[in-house]
């Protein structure tokens, strides 16, 4: 997704915001002049959601794991934790991998990474 797309999306949901709050205000009588301070919140939470989508996009994908090494944090047998850079991750391994020892990535499923000992030859696919 790149930024125009971010931008669009977050303009859009920021305008349904905007009239959701101002169909209340009018449905409840209230006064119109809560519009302003009803815009003023739709324009701060606008440019939070965008700076952190912005942020989100910046970050390594899951996706971009494969063949990056780390170290077991948790055994592995056969689910356990790793550690790949500063971040954690689930991870599976068809063998059982000690604390301590390093890993290298092979695939992922969905938000777990699929992970073999660091000299194991295995490649993505193959079992």
């Amino acid at each position: 997704m790149s930024m125009k797309n971010v931008f669009i999306r977050v303009s859009v949901f920021n305008i349904v915001y905007f009239i959701t709050g101002a169909v209340i205000i009018h449905t409840f009588g209230l006064n119109l002049y809560l519009l302003i301070p009803l815009a003023i919140i739709v324009l701060i939470w606008a440019r939070y959601s965008y700076k952190m989508n912005i942020e989100a996009l910046k970050k390594e994908s899951v996706m971009k794991m494969e063949d990056k090494e780390g170290v077991v944090i948790e055994d592995l047998d056969p689910y356990g934790t790793v550690k790949i850079g500063n971040e954690y991750w689930n991870a599976y391994s068809e063998k059982f991998i000690q604390k301590g020892r390093k890993i290298k990535v092979i695939d992922h499923d969905g938000l777990t990474l699929i992970v073999g000992a660091e000299n194991d030859k295995r490649k993505k696919g193959n079992s």
